[in-house]
């Protein structure tokens, strides 16, 4: 048998029970480092005298993001496994059956790779020493460091439900921070609350649940067909992906927070059937599809976030050292929701109308003129074109809750 390239010998050595179990130890407390390192950035860079602000806020936010983090791969993750006992017993005794013989070096690694996690070099070695001895050799190393298990249909259902459960709880964790945050220190957190919340909606399907559903779509519909090689389940999972999650989990996001979650945020369920309503009744059904990233659109860092996607794949195809990474992707998504964080482009929109209305005659107030009355000072300064006979109208007595124009306001409204 041709020697084990060391490239393939190194994927093994991350394969590793006990280096895997090492890792699902350390992201505790690495992960609480890393945040606590940031929000420590974050707030020394602030303005002066948003330092202390930021920070709290930060913390809050931060810690439980994280909380939540956690708490998912507890829930919905199983811990890391060892190497079965019995099974690598059973296995050295058939290699042994079998006439197999080994140098003291590699029956030292065997033993050593029990408690001890091997280094590259020595994971190389070994392999090559035991596939060299037939399928024997092959099967006792399967039994020291597992082949990655191939999920079946059912399998990756549960899978596609499960890395969504554990992205989904960081996104809740960091719009609680983010109310919590605001309420302490003293900020309008239900004003705050209508963009955390779409930012978590935006970060869960866009960066989470769809590429999810893609990669496990993908994977679900190859498990259909006679194809098991591992190339052609990867590149099925990677196209997967790049449709439902990088290419169309940013504008699918968007339709449904635009047209649905959006209003229902700023003004209730009304609102959002009021505005639909209107777009389909007035522009027509392709109006929904318009403007889609008018509150948010993706940027390189949604980009970068999709290194998570990669670690969907990974953790689909059964390569278990990945997972440890997703509690730290998966952290980042929840922290841009507890922030709120909204970049689109909706006052240049406005901006924009505004301009093309600007040579429009606009409505001159009468400095005695007072207005109390929302609804009032929309038709005072949004609707130029009354007429004479509907400011007479209005002034014979047309009254709004604590609103009364001056005689002598209403010739100029009139103009």
């Amino acid at each position: 048998m041709p020697a084990i390239s060391p490239v393939y010998s190194f994927l093994k050595f991350l394969d590793q029970p006990q280096l895997l179990k090492r890792l699902e130890k350390a992201v505790p407390i690495a992960l609480p480092l890393t945040g606590a390192t940031y929000v420590a950035y974050d707030s020394l860079t602030a303005p002066d005298g948003q330092k202390a602000k930021r920070l709290v806020k930060g913390t809050i936010g931060m810690t439980t993001t994280i909380a939540f983090a956690l708490a998912a791969v507890k829930l919905f993750r199983e811990k890391i496994a060892l190497p079965d006992e019995k099974m690598l017993n059973t296995a050295l005794q058939t290699f042994s059956r079998e006439g197999g013989a080994l140098a003291k070096p590699v029956r030292e690694l065997i033993q050593r790779a029990k408690s001890r996690v091997l280094a590259p070099k020595q994971v190389h070695t070994l392999q090559n020493a035991l596939m060299a001895q037939g399928n024997a050799g092959e099967m006792l190393f399967d039994a020291i460091i597992p082949k990655p298990h191939n999920h079946s249909a059912v399998e990756i259902l549960k899978e596609i439900g499960s890395l969504s459960a554990l992205g989904a709880m960081p996104v809740m964790g960091g719009i609680l921070g983010g109310v919590i945050g605001n309420k302490v220190t003293g900020e309008n957190w239900r004003g705050a609350l209508k963009n955390q919340s779409k930012e978590g909606l935006y970060q869960f399907l866009a960066n989470i649940f769809l590429c999810n559903v893609g990669a496990g779509g993908a994977l679900y519909l190859l498990e259909k067909t006679p194809v098991k090689n591992r190339a052609a389940r990867l590149a099925a999972m990677s196209a997967g992906i790049f449709v439902a999650g990088i290419w169309g989990g940013n504008a699918i996001a968007n339709f449904i927070g635009e047209n649905f979650f959006n209003p229902l945020c700023d003004k209730g369920p009304s609102h959002m059937v009021q505005k639909l309503k209107h777009k389909v009744n007035h522009h027509g059904w392709g109006s929904l599809f318009k403007n889609l990233n008018a509150e948010r659109h993706a940027e390189l860092v949604d980009i970068g976030i999709h290194a998570d996607d990669m670690a969907t794949v990974g953790v689909l195809s059964g390569l278990k050292w990945i997972e440890c990474s997703l509690p730290f992707l998966y952290t980042l998504c929840g922290y841009r929701s507890m922030i709120g964080y909204r970049n689109g482009t909706k006052p240049a929109h406005h901006a924009k109308h505004a301009d093309k209305h600007a040579d429009k005659p606009q409505v001159q107030v009468h400095p005695q003129l007072h207005v109390s009355h929302p609804a009032a000072q929309t038709l005072l300064t949004e609707r130029p074109a009354f007429h004479a006979h509907l400011a007479n109208g209005f002034q014979q007595g047309a009254q709004f809750r604590g609103f009364q124009l001056p005689q002598a306001a209403w010739g100029q409204v009139a103009q």
